[in-house]
């Protein structure tokens, strides 16, 4: 059973992999990023091979971040021809160390991967050491899987 476009005897045009719900993303970096229980959660819809993700986390706790963000996506991102399934997303990051006025952060998912990249602009070696305690992240992206 599933969702059918157009004729409804035509298997094609059947739409049988639907999923949506929320899930709790890990938060990696160099040291430690806790987030706060009531605000720890992403919201995602599954489409077939289509995964968007959305919603804000906020930090609770930090432990001497450095690197890299790496936010915990609830399907691994597939892996395409000739870089076909890298996604770029849209992130907005308030309450970071020395925020600038520009709280626009890039947000990507590479490849084969099971977590995005959120990071500022500009800055080389990451910017896990910008997270702190009442940080937010609001995220939005889409991305194929397997």
């Amino acid at each position: 059973m599933g969702i059918y476009f157009g004729s409804h005897s035509a298997a094609i045009n059947s739409l049988d992999d639907y999923e949506e719900g929320l899930y709790t993303p890990t938060i990696t970096v160099n040291g430690t990023v806790n987030l706060k229980s009531d605000a720890d959660r992403l919201s995602y819809t599954k489409v077939g091979r289509l995964v968007t993700v959305h919603g804000t986390i906020v930090v609770d706790s930090v432990s001497s971040p450095s690197g890299d963000v790496l936010i915990g996506l609830p399907f691994a991102a597939a892996n395409l021809e000739d870089q076909a399934g890298r996604t770029a997303g849209s992130s907005f990051v308030w309450n970071a160390v020395n925020n600038p006025t520009d709280t626009i952060w890039a947000l990507w998912v590479n490849e084969g991967h099971s977590y995005m990249y959120c990071r500022r602009p500009n800055i080389s070696g990451g910017t896990a050491h910008k997270v702190q305690a009442n940080t937010e992240f609001f995220i939005g992206i889409s991305y194929p899987t397997t």
